[in-house]
């Protein structure tokens, strides 16, 4: 095993260090809520949560990372 990988299984793995840029949860019901108010589709409501996951989406890269997907 490389130091590189060593150090990231060590990052992840061991020392769980990635848990510290987890966000809290919201509350879910919110955004169903504002759908069912506003009579959206189910294709629209589909497409309407990926733009609000994506819009919360802050990209972390770790040292060493080469993979970033």
């Amino acid at each position: 095993m490389t130091n590189r990988i060593q150090a990231l299984r060590d990052y992840f793995i061991r020392d769980q260090k990635h848990r510290a840029f987890r966000k809290a949860a919201s509350d879910s019901f919110l955004l169903a809520a504002s759908f069912r108010e506003r009579d959206l589709s189910d294709n629209r409501r589909a497409a309407e949560r990926l733009i609000y996951m994506l819009n919360a989406e802050d990209p972390l890269i770790i040292p060493g990372q080469r993979i970033l997907f």
